[in-house]
């Protein structure tokens, strides 16, 4: 084998091993990743038990959206199990009637049972629990209400690329999405799970369905409840993976199909 077909395998090799092929493992910091929004570990776990509760994201690179990871917490630290994930994917209104943005129309979601979502307790902090919907939350006297922290892991990388999420966007007009997250507790059991806030607040405010039984969604900013005299923003923890956009793959192609042409030529 020449110089110039190991070179071309290399490439090929190091391409193929940026892609998820493992979207199920645990997500650490260093693992690959389209967008990061790390957990605060003395932050809220906000309910999306009642209703769904969205944040926005740039894509700056058109791809498929193969895996999400993101963290949470259990109301009173009593841990329930989770029997479905619903994911959805919205276009951003950018709210200036509202005066904050949102998300606009749905364009991608699916449900996700335990067969394909795993869990790990990932650390610990000193937490609040927060329902918006209800207005409840952990006051300062009561702080913590719980400690653990989980990490949950969302596999998408089964389903064909024709029913994945395609994110558009690319460096020259990067596209706002918005990634909605509602979880579903196992029937019988009388548990609240939380999703948990973001150490650093990037881009707008996460938002929440203020009437969750009514349709369409009335979306509200998401701010810390204990301080009323000023807005203090509240954004999610989140990772989100991707593969690349389809000229990816055919740049893949045409290198295997140089390199055998490359041999029969030999």
């Amino acid at each position: 084998m020449s110089k110039t077909e190991v070179l071309l395998l290399v490439l090929i090799a190091c391409a193929v091993a940026v892609l998820p092929v493992a979207a199920r493992a645990d997500w650490d910091v260093g693992d690959p990743a389209k967008w990061v929004q790390m957990p605060n570990p003395d932050g809220w776990d906000v309910s999306v038990t009642g209703g769904f509760v969205g944040d926005d994201f740039v894509c700056d690179e058109p791809g498929w959206v193969t895996d999400i990871h993101f963290w949470g917490s259990w109301k009173g630290g009593l841990k329930g199990t989770i029997s479905n994930v619903r994911v959805e994917f919205w276009r951003n209104d950018p709210g200036v009637t509202e005066g904050f943005s949102h998300p606009s129309t749905p364009i991608w979601g699916a449900d996700f049972g335990p067969s394909v979502v795993t869990e790990r307790l990932w650390s610990e902090g000193d937490q609040g629990w927060y329902d918006p919907v209800t207005g409840e939350f952990t006051p300062t006297e009561q702080w913590p209400d719980h400690r653990e922290i989980y990490q949950y892991n969302v596999d998408m990388s089964w389903m064909p690329l024709d029913v994945l999420f395609y994110q558009e966007g690319g460096a020259a007009a990067p596209a706002i999405y918005w990634l909605l997250l509602k979880v579903t507790i196992a029937e019988g059991e009388a548990y609240d799970f939380g999703w948990k806030t973001a150490l650093d607040q990037v881009l707008d405010d996460a938002v929440y369905d203020a009437t969750p039984q009514v349709w369409p969604p009335t979306w509200q900013e998401l701010t810390d409840p204990r301080i009323v005299t000023a807005k203090v923003s509240l954004d999610m923890a989140f990772v989100i993976n991707s593969v690349p956009e389809p000229g990816f793959f055919a740049l893949i192609g045409t290198g295997l199909l140089g390199l055998l042409g490359l041999r029969r030529r030999r």
